[in-house]
């Protein structure tokens, strides 16, 4: 597989009132074409501010993002879904869509037919209050995708779910984006979620924070949850804890 993005020894380095701050330092990644790409590591080590660079939101202090494409399209999923209540679901997942002046009756009957595939069809004109927290975050994904992304990027979608929600909404996310054969870099705190999720899980070390160390993700099972009971599964949960745990 090609690469979609590199990125090559990006530093970042921020200015406070007494001093200054780095939050990476000399990152260099390359991330392929249609693979997930899940991203952990220590609270505060900069795995936001890298997603921010990757999307033009941020600058780095030094180095470079290099993309395959001229102008890719990117989707920024954070962690909030970011519905308007004022909004039906259909419409709320095409505000990516009107923003970049995409917005047809074919592309929203697309979104229509997404929204109907992941279990929304009975509320696609309600409005975001009527939805629970992981069907808000179903919206959110197919608001993200409705644009046709090169690159989809998702600072911990999850973490204000419950546990049950957020294994169903996981299986959810990774079944979506495969079908749709986008790239995507996830970043969790779940050592679990990474592993199921992920075909390569990249672990970052504390700050100043550079790439410690890639795990390529081969397990059998197409789904999250098979993946889980993967009999390697195990293992690699407890090498990945270990790159971890030396950064506490």
């Amino acid at each position: 597989m090609k690469n979609v993005l590199s990125i090559v020894n990006v530093s970042r380095e921020f200015e406070t009132k007494d001093s200054s701050i780095i939050a990476l330092e000399g990152v260099n990644l390359n991330v392929k074409e249609g693979e997930i790409l899940a991203i952990i590591g220590p609270s505060g080590c900069g795995k936001s501010t890298l997603l921010n660079i990757i999307a033009g939101l941020d600058e780095p202090s030094g180095g470079s993002i290099v993309f395959s494409k001229t102008e890719p399209v990117i989707s920024y999923m954070l962690q909030s879904d970011a519905l308007l209540n004022w909004r039906s679901v259909l419409d709320n997942a095409t505000i990516g869509l009107e923003i970049q002046k995409k917005k047809s009756k074919e592309s929203v009957e697309k979104v229509q037919r997404m929204l109907e595939d992941y279990g929304l069809q009975d509320f696609i004109d309600k409005k975001p209050s009527s939805l629970s927290g992981g069907m808000k975050q179903r919206v959110a994904l197919v608001r993200s995708l409705a644009v046709e992304p090169d690159i989809l990027l998702l600072d911990e979608p999850f973490s204000a779910l419950d546990y049950y929600t957020r294994l169903n909404i996981s299986e959810y996310v990774h079944k979506m984006i495969k079908l749709s054969g986008k790239t995507a870099i996830i970043i969790t705190h779940d050592i679990s979620e990474a592993i199921s999720i992920g075909d390569r899980v990249v672990v970052m070390s504390s700050r100043p924070s550079r790439v410690k160390s890639i795990y390529d993700i081969d397990l059998k099972g197409d789904s999250v949850l098979e993946r889980r009971s993967s009999e390697d599964f195990n293992k690699l949960f407890n090498e990945i804890w270990g790159d971890l745990d030396d950064e506490l």
